[in-house]
């Protein structure tokens, strides 16, 4: 048996009667180089040491610069350096997969790390519970329905210690927002809001702004460790975006590009009135998900045909609404190859039609496919429109119904093809001197320093109507016009749906 001595029993007295605080709770970063044994660049430690000093944070990030991998920290920081019985976390994405695939995998991988009490659930709502107890979940906004629900639900949360995180926070309706804003009332109340500036239309712009009362930071690819030389151990230096990276972008997106604006420059892209069509519609056609109604289409090809050079011939599909490109190849030569793509996608599908860009190489690719008796359709981008007093050509008069359609959230893109998104963002429109629409042409595009559109070029033309489907040009085109001097409903929405 062991006694203390007298001074060592008054130190554990006097310990007991003012305990020293935690140096975790007061020191994120010093929690994640001891409790994680990991590293932490410099704007990962300025987002930690803003949730510590500040309610409210905002972090508009360029791509891959390491912004959710730093929130699963903080939220794991939290969790421990504060009272459990007197915590809790609220997180939140725009869907189901941001919420569960990234910011509550990586929290799960922490917890089992750093030893942290209780267990993380897998379910549609993930949630933390520590001796039963839950201090902490996730949720998409459509789990909460609207603002009255939502607030409902957080008007049941009574901990002092509140931390909400809003991840890919640009995605995040406005009445979500504000249901947040009756959450954190208290003074130990903290709001992380991180993500890409994609949407200049967003609640997340406007909390971007100065004097909007949130600590703002920014992130370009710029301010990484590839560009300041900042010293960072090389497996962090390989996680977060690169030169390499950045130069591939300008030379795909181009400078000028709402994305390289966005995922580069970490601004949020002006949304400017001459733009065909806001980037807030291109996104929402991400995030759509129409494949069970596409299983049983077989659907319609578009070919946009490009000889040599840096543009693309592009081969794509659409089923029910579902648009997805099939191949693609740049520089590809003999364009009878491209035959043979659309050969192989018949063979397969030989209920499917195709239509064919044909105002110039692509014509005689149009002109074999229909010797080889293929169903295919001729596109003329340069031809009169369907209705000439509004339109200058057949490609802006199909781009503006293009518009019109992924508007009215008729539309699925793959979230995957940053490229097409680009593009589709990019393009251009004004009136001419007759007061007609004209959408910039792929020379104009590329007067601006952007790529060629061919990806938005193939989405375009699938979507036409039917008359670009037959050989509707052997006859006047006007007469698809109704009374009204619009393209009739029936001939809009045929096959689109």
């Amino acid at each position: 048996m062991t006694f203390d001595s007298g001074t060592d029993l008054l130190a554990r007295v006097a310990e007991g009667l003012d305990p020293q605080p935690d140096p975790f709770a007061s020191d994120p970063h010093l929690w994640v180089r001891e409790r994680l044994g990991e590293f932490a660049w410099s704007k990962q430690v300025e987002i930690l040491e803003s949730i510590r000093d500040n309610r409210y944070t905002a972090v508009r990030s360029a791509h891959s610069t390491g912004k959710s991998h730093i929130a699963a920290r903080a939220i794991a920081w939290w969790v421990d350096s504060h009272p459990i019985d007197d915590v809790f976390i609220v997180s939140t994405a725009p869907s189901a997969p941001q919420v569960k695939a990234i910011l509550w995998r990586y929290l799960k991988q922490i917890r089992k790390r750093a030893g942290l009490p209780g267990y993380i659930t897998e379910s549609e709502v993930p949630e933390w519970k520590i001796d039963g107890a839950l201090v902490g979940w996730g949720r998409k906004p459509a789990d909460l329905s609207n603002a009255e629900e939502a607030s409902t639900t957080f008007q049941g949360i009574h901990a002092k210690y509140v931390l909400v995180v809003m991840d890919e926070a640009g995605g995040i309706p406005e009445w979500l927002w504000n249901a947040v804003d009756t959450l954190v009332t208290a003074p130990t109340n903290r709001v992380l809001a991180i993500g890409n500036p994609d949407d200049p239309s967003s609640h997340f712009e406007k909390v971007n702004r100065p004097g909007s009362g949130w600590k703002i930071i920014k992130i370009s690819a710029f301010d990484t460790p590839a560009f300041t030389s900042e010293q960072v151990p090389q497996e962090v230096l390989e996680a977060l975006v690169g030169s390499e990276w950045v130069e591939e972008r300008k030379r795909v997106w181009g400078e000028d590009s709402p994305l390289y604006i966005a995922k580069v420059l970490a601004e949020f892209p002006l949304n400017a009135d001459d733009n065909l069509i806001p980037m807030q519609w291109i996104y929402n056609a991400c995030e759509r998900d129409f494949s069970g109604e596409a299983i049983v289409d077989q659907g319609k090809y578009s070919l946009d045909v490009a000889r040599e050079g840096r543009d693309e011939s592009v081969l794509a599909r659409w089923r029910a609404g579902v648009f997805r490109i099939i191949r693609q190849q740049r520089g590809v030569g003999d364009t009878m190859k491209l035959v043979g793509w659309l050969s192989k996608e018949f063979a397969s599908h030989p209920a499917a039609k195709g239509i064919i860009d044909s105002d110039g190489v692509g014509g005689g690719v149009f002109d074999r496919s229909r010797e080889l008796r293929q169903p295919v359709s001729a596109f003329y981008g340069g031809r009169r429109a369907f209705q000439p007093k509004k339109f200058v050509n057949r490609r802006s008069e199909q781009y503006w119904d293009l518009r019109g359609l992924l508007e009215a959230g008729l539309v699925d893109i793959d979230p995957k093809d940053e490229e097409l998104q680009s593009q589709l963002g990019s393009i251009k429109w004004r009136l001419d001197s007759a007061g007609r629409i004209a959408v910039e042409t792929k020379k104009e595009m590329k007067s601006r320093g952007l790529p060629s559109p061919d990806r938005a070029d193939t989405l375009m033309m699938v979507t036409a109507p039917m008359d670009d489907w037959t050989d509707s040009y052997a006859r006047d085109p006007l007469s698809a016009l109704n009374d009204s001097g619009s393209l009739t409903a029936d001939l809009l929405t045929k096959d689109m749906m």
